[in-house]
């Protein structure tokens, strides 16, 4: 899909470079327009992920919060007891990334305008997805959006 002739954008999927993590941050900060966030239910376990929506608040970086059907937003427990329930959160610390941002971040990405994907993730569900989010040039939202069976 990323190598199709519609995409005129730079893709930068984190999953390409996991070899040196110690730059992933400073690409969110320094090379996005947009972060977009695939809320699964393990995203806020991760935390790689967590340091790069850290890293996009603090470089306000522009985020789209893309909800699929098995997440579920945390209880204020999870965010408070966040360093115990993720141990290997405290990785973060080393890139500068303290445990209080991180649970700010956490807070702040709720806040985000959000599209709640409904049913059963396809392929053309997605496709729908990706083509909406890349024609807006910097992935803005005006407001929450859903997209259920289609």
């Amino acid at each position: 899909l990323l190598a199709s002739s519609q995409v005129t954008k730079k893709v930068f999927l984190d999953s390409d470079d996991l070899q040196d993590l110690g730059s992933l941050f400073a690409t969110v900060a320094a090379d996005l327009d947009s972060l977009v966030v695939i809320c699964s239910k393990e995203i806020l376990s991760r935390p790689w992920c967590m340091g790069e929506v850290s890293t996009a608040k603090v470089n306000n970086v522009n985020v789209v919060k893309v909800v699929l059907p098995d997440f579920s937003w945390p209880d204020d427990s999870f965010i408070e007891k966040y360093e115990i329930n993720v141990p290997d959160a405290s990785l973060l610390t080393k890139y500068g990334l303290g445990m209080d941002l991180v649970k700010e971040s956490i807070r702040w990405l709720g806040q985000q305008l959000t599209v709640t994907l409904t049913g059963e993730v396809t392929s053309v569900k997605l496709s729908v997805l990706v083509s909406s989010l890349l024609k807006s040039r910097a992935l803005t939202l005006k407001e929450d959006v859903v997209l259920d069976e289609a």
